[in-house]
């Protein structure tokens, strides 16, 4: 079974990322869960969560613009 890997923060994300290319760790990226396996890696060595990533960062109602973070759900 793979690690899977829940960074809270875009800091610990990054920092997941780059541990993840220095150590030539295969990543699979989980986001809502739907469609799993689309595009999914035959073989990966961990499971990078977005789950913990959540919150609305910008939202301008009157030029109907928001920015969510990757584990938001719609």
């Amino acid at each position: 079974m793979s690690a899977l890997l829940t960074p809270a923060t875009e800091a610990e994300l990054a920092e997941t990322v780059a541990d993840a290319a220095a150590s030539h760790t295969r990543l699979r990226i989980r986001g809502g869960g739907t469609r799993s396996v689309i595009g999914q890696a035959i073989e990966t060595d961990a499971t990078l969560s977005t789950d913990r990533l959540t919150g609305i960062t910008l939202y301008e109602p009157g030029s109907l613009n928001m920015v969510v973070r990757a584990g938001t759900p719609l």
